[in-house]
């Protein structure tokens, strides 16, 4: 009876765990650092203005390849959930000028991540 306990446990643990390494997105790049980024629009003869928070996932001497983090458009009426995400998609995962986006260079997230290390070593 324990043995079939055991033999229970081991099947469970060893099957969660595989399922989680599985089921981990591996694709997922680590964000170098994070921007500021607009631009203009036009949908139904009507202009308006976009803004991302980008985060860099590769660079090269003058283009970032990058990945929208979040946008607000200076209009409500297109910061409707469908029309945000079609705007989020023509922007994610694309190389840009790195010139045109204002980079945040002092980050929290940072700061915090070096002060952990810190205490860790």
């Amino acid at each position: 009876m324990i043995w079939l306990g055991i033999l229970i446990g081991l099947i469970l643990g060893v099957g969660s765990t595989c399922l989680y390494f599985i089921s981990k997105d591996k694709s997922k790049k680590e964000i170098t650092r994070r921007g500021i980024w607009s631009n203009h629009y036009t949908c139904d003869d009507k202009s308006f203005e976009v803004q991302f928070e980008l985060g860099e996932l590769e660079k090269t001497s003058i283009k970032s390849k990058v990945r929208v983090i979040s946008m607000v458009a200076s209009q409500s009426k297109f910061n409707d959930d469908d029309i945000r995400k079609k705007i989020s998609d023509m922007v994610d995962n694309t190389w840009m000028l790195s010139s045109n986006i204002e980079w945040i260079e002092d980050d929290v997230a940072t700061r915090r991540n070096n002060k952990i290390e810190q205490i860790l070593k």
